[in-house]
C-alpha cells in the first residue's frame, strides 16, 4: 500500500462499511433505499458492487483480465481493488 489512507479505504471496502455502499448508508441513517444507482439491483453492497454489478463488467475485465472476479480478490489484489473502487464506486469524488 502506498499510504495509510489506501489501507483505511481498503479496510472499509473489505468490511462493506464505506459510504459508497447504499446498504451501509442505510444502516447509518444517511440513505433510505439500498438500490444500486448503476444497474438498479435491489441491494448495493460490497459483493454486488465488486462481483455482480453488470455496469462494472468492462472495468473488471480491464483491471482483472476477466469480468468474473471473486471476493477473495479483495485480499489478494489490493492495488487492483483500489483502482477498481476509484473508477467505479467513487467516480470523480476521489
Amino acid at each position: 500500500m502506498k499510504c495509510r489512507a489506501d489501507e483505511a479505504l481498503l479496510g472499509q471496502i473489505r468490511s462493506g462499511e464505506h459510504v459508497g455502499f447504499k446498504v451501509f448508508q442505510q444502516r447509518i441513517g444517511e440513505w433510505e433505499d439500498t438500490k444500486c444507482e448503476d444497474c438498479g439491483s435491489e441491494v448495493h453492497d460490497v459483493e454486488h458492487w465488486f462481483v455482480h454489478c453488470p455496469a462494472h463488467s468492462e472495468m473488471r475485465q480491464r483491471l482483472f483480465g476477466d469480468y468474473r472476479v471473486e471476493l477473495e480478490y479483495l485480499s489478494s489484489e489490493p492495488k487492483l481493488v483500489l483502482a477498481f473502487a476509484r473508477s467505479t464506486l467513487f467516480g470523480a469524488r476521489e
